[in-house]
Parts: C-alpha cells; sequence; structure tokens
C-alpha cells in the first residue's frame, strides 16, 4: 500500500515543499472551515489546555480534525492529571461517537462540543 499524502500545510511547515517541490507544485487541498477552534465547555481544563497544546503542536490540524482532538485532548489530560487510564472503558464511548458521525451525519460540533 503507498504511503499517504503528506498535507500541503505539514509540507510548508517542514519545509518538504522546498525540498520536494515538484511533488507539491500543483497539490490542491480541500478547502477547510478554519481552525481547529476552542475546546468543548464540557471537557476538565486539564484536557482544555492540553486540545489548545495539540492545535498549537500541530498547525495543519484543521475544523475538520476537532473530533479526534477531542479524544486526543481527553486522553492526554486524564494521563497529565494523573487519573487512571482504562482504556476498555474508552472504547465504547469514542465508537459511538464515530458511530453517530457515520450514520446521521451529524457535525463534529454537535458531538465533540467544539466551537471555531
Amino acid at each position: 500500500m503507498p504511503r499517504r499524502r503528506t498535507p500541503l500545510a505539514k509540507a510548508k511547515i517542514t519545509g518538504q515543499n522546498l525540498n520536494h517541490a515538484s511533488r507539491f507544485k500543483d497539490r490542491k487541498e480541500p478547502n477547510s472551515q478554519g481552525p481547529v477552534g476552542k475546546p468543548p465547555k464540557w471537557m476538565k481544563k486539564a484536557s482544555q489546555l492540553e486540545a489548545q497544546t495539540f492545535a498549537d503542536e500541530l498547525p495543519w490540524l484543521n475544523h475538520s480534525h476537532r473530533a479526534l482532538v477531542s479524544i486526543a485532548a481527553e486522553i492526554r489530560g486524564r494521563l497529565i492529571a494523573g487519573e487512571e487510564l482504562s482504556v476498555s472503558a474508552q472504547i465504547p464511548h469514542y465508537a459511538a461517537v464515530f458511530t453517530i458521525a457515520g450514520n446521521e451525519q451529524r457535525s463534529c460540533s454537535e458531538l465533540t462540543g467544539f466551537r471555531a
């Protein structure tokens, strides 16, 4: 299986677009609805800080990545806070989020609480 394409925004940040100019010459990216946005209010403070940290650390993330950022921020926030993290307890919740998103075509902001 071939490797996934590097997003143009990531290539610009890492300098890949300069090293391999021909690869990125005519590349067009899908339009985004803007940056990741503010973390949802339902998240604990530690997780909200981690959501913002992810947005700062990975500047190519955009509006369409909010659901994944909220999951990662919640887990990282719990780890940093020293909470016990049971992966098996988390799986049903996140599986339900993705099932709802896939079946009902609801927006990520409805599912995660992220607002732009």
